[in-house]
């Protein structure tokens, strides 16, 4: 896996993109409500597991999305929703729709405020969540191989 600082630097989250989420931190935490509202009603019009509305996307992860830090809670909220989408069957091309439409949705925030730097910080967030959501299902596979492997014959 590869570490935290090489991670953002690769994704080119920076002082400029942290910044420019802390400073719209109101107004991200203002417009939640509306997030989730069109996150859900989007998620209901498509073929997809059945899962409860909190375990779609939790309120941490939105909050770390949100909040410019990308520091061990970033990465636990991130573990443990890869983790809930895993344990109700949501394979990982399904996730990856998921967080697409959350990035659709902090864009068309970010134009509410007619700020294109949010929303390529904003687009710098979920890119970071799908890395480590991608890893996460990647070791999730890992073990499940070498655990098939080492089973007596």
């Amino acid at each position: 896996m590869v570490n935290g600082f090489h991670r953002l630097n690769m994704i080119g989250i920076g002082f400029k993109e942290s910044f420019e989420i802390n400073s719209n931190k109101e107004f991200l935490q203002a417009e939640r409500q509306d997030f989730f509202q069109s996150l859900y009603k989007w998620y209901d019009s498509f073929d997809m597991p059945d899962i409860d509305r909190v375990d779609l996307l939790h309120e941490n992860v939105y909050n770390n999305l949100t909040n410019g830090e990308f520091d061990d809670d970033f990465y636990i909220s991130m573990y443990h929703q890869a983790l809930v989408w895993h344990k109700h069957g949501v394979n990982i091309s399904r996730v990856m729709l998921i967080l697409t439409h959350c990035r659709q949705l902090f864009i068309m925030l970010s134009e509410k405020q007619e700020n294109h730097l949010l929303a390529r910080a904003l687009c710098h967030s979920i890119d970071l969540g799908q890395s480590i959501i991608s890893d996460v299902y990647q070791l999730h596979d890992t073990l499940k191989n070498l655990r098939k492997n080492l089973r007596p014959k």
